[in-house]
């Protein structure tokens, strides 16, 4: 077997005086193809017995199970360890065979352990094992160890549960194809168990706490390690993969995360790396007593870079059915959503942008902003209304109607629309998702592309708002088929003012490909 199954028999979960060759045999029976030893002898004698009954029994063949076993860097040489645990085993070969960062104490010692798995990847050239994985590996660690060897680890196995999900890791595991097997799914079960979010979605979902932990644990995308004592096997064995949680529900999970670790290694400090350290909460960092007998101390949290995507397509906008689940991010398809328009490109655009996104499947409201007709230059104009009176009652509806994390402020306009929707998504629930469709060439070159938010004040313009980064900002050259001559040279006049003064290509560049566009 090549690859990791999604569920697995963990021996070091528990306490390995109740392992049993029938325990191991039923888990078998029930269908776990996945097994991770300990480094404890009589354990890995206890397993292979089990494995080369049902073997015998014609209930599996070796082919059919991954079998992991761990390496203690303290030991002399792997190859003899290697060879030891598979004969106690009765195996040929181990799909996989994991080491940790620190001896046998706990001592970190990761010059060593990179050591001991490069001596490791010859047993993978003789054939004693199949991959390499690793076991309580850091981000930093993990990086380190991939410069340093020629064989990437398969796996990483770490502590993870709901209040323990190690975003980063998991990320930059997922990414190199690193498969996360967590231990410990229900960390201190009684604290996760009892946390009111959890306990909503089951009821929600009709399904019980326990198994809407070990859901979030599999929809995830980490492997599942569990053990006899803490539930029935089957109750694992009967889990699936695709889960039967919905994104919405799935997001409100992720949220739950407090960096909460329950399971420690006597003398090792679980590195936390300056990626762990954004967790949900920021965690606290040592404090000083200076000379003056003074505590000091300060409260960071990473900052997040202000990035935005910009897709520039001729009839993006006739083709919102198709192309709806890509201008709105993935973890806003289950939320409701808000579709901003002022009242003039509401009479153009307003209905047919909705019914686009409905048509893709997405819950999305409307919400008309006054606009007038007829401004002191003969032209239709926003401008008068993009004020804090206006902000607030799309603020009230918004959030009359419903709201979540995991909503989008959708703008449907031109510069006004645009700074008026950055604003409301960065204040409700603190930030939220914000896509931008623009509508005019001021848009288009500047206030969409921008990161400025804001709204008019009675005592000057743009004196209420924040930098807040668009997710998406999509623009149609076709909609500047229907602007009039005066926004039409407005937007020109920009482009030209970003050419004299030299700033922003990227702006340029936009400003270039859509006119050429239309």
């Amino acid at each position: 077997m090549n690859q990791i199954p999604s569920i697995g028999f963990s021996q070091a979960s528990f306490d390995t005086r109740d392992v049993t060759v029938d325990t191991i045999q039923d888990a078998i029976k029930q269908g776990c193809r996945l097994f991770v030893c300990s480094q404890a002898h009589a354990d890995q004698v206890t397993i292979g017995t089990a494995i080369q009954k049902c073997i015998s029994d014609g209930i599996i063949e070796r082919d059919d199970l991954c079998i992991i076993n761990k390496l203690s860097i303290s030991t002399p040489n792997a190859k003899a360890s290697c060879e030891k645990s598979l004969k106690a085993m009765g195996l040929d070969y181990f799909n996989v065979v994991m080491i940790a960062p620190y001896r046998d104490g706990g001592e970190p010692d990761l010059d060593l352990a990179i050591e001991v798995y490069q001596d490791m990847e010859k047993l993978v050239t003789s054939g004693l094992i199949k991959q390499l994985g690793v076991l309580n590996f850091s981000t930093s660690q993990l990086s380190e160890l991939l410069d340093r060897s020629d064989l990437h680890p398969v796996v990483n196995e770490v502590e993870r549960h709901l209040f323990l999900q190690q975003p980063r890791l998991f990320d930059y595991c997922k990414q190199r194809d690193i498969k996360i097997l967590g231990f410990a799914p229900f960390g201190d079960s009684k604290e996760i168990f009892e946390s009111s979010e959890v306990q909503e979605i089951a009821q929600e979902t009709g399904h019980s706490v326990e198994h809407v932990i070990l859901a979030w644990t599999l929809q995830s995308g980490s492997t599942l390690l569990f053990n006899e004592n803490s539930q029935s096997l089957q109750t694992f064995l009967e889990m699936d993969d695709k889960g039967f949680l919905s994104r919405e529900q799935m997001n409100r999970l992720y949220a739950v995360d407090r960096g909460n670790r329950y399971v420690t290694v006597d003398n090792y400090d679980f590195p936390d790396d300056n990626i762990d350290l954004s967790l949900t909460q920021p965690k606290a960092t040592k404090g000083i007593v200076d000379d003056d007998d003074v505590y000091r101390n300060q409260f960071a949290r990473p900052g997040k870079p202000l990035k935005s995507n910009i897709i520039i397509e001729s009839g993006a906008l006739r083709n919102l059915k198709t192309r709806g689940l890509e201008i709105v991010p993935e973890h806003c398809h289950e939320a409701t959503n808000y579709l901003i328009v002022d009242s003039i490109v509401n009479e153009e655009y307003g209905d047919k942008v909705l019914q686009g996104f409905l048509d893709a499947g997405l819950d999305v409201v409307k919400i008309v902003t006054p606009a007038d007709a007829v401004d002191e230059s003969g032209n239709p104009s926003a401008e008068r209304h993009k004020t804090l009176a206006v902000f607030s009652n799309c603020v009230n509806k918004i959030l009359d109607s419903g709201i979540s994390k995991n909503s989008a402020i959708i703008s449907l306009g031109g510069g006004v629309v645009n700074n008026l929707c950055g604003f409301l998504a960065s204040s409700l629930y603190r930030g939220i998702t914000l896509v931008h469709i623009t509508t005019s060439m001021m848009g288009m070159t500047d206030a969409a592309i921008d990161f400025k938010q804001a709204v008019n004040h009675q005592l000057g313009k743009n004196l209420l708002g924040s930098y807040y980064p668009a997710t998406n900002i999509i623009i149609d050259p076709e909609v500047l088929e229907t602007l009039s001559k005066r926004h039409i040279l407005n937007g020109i006049a920009e482009g030209m003012l970003i050419i004299a003064t030299g700033h922003s290509g990227n702006k340029l560049e936009i400003y270039l490909t859509a006119s050429f566009a239309a």
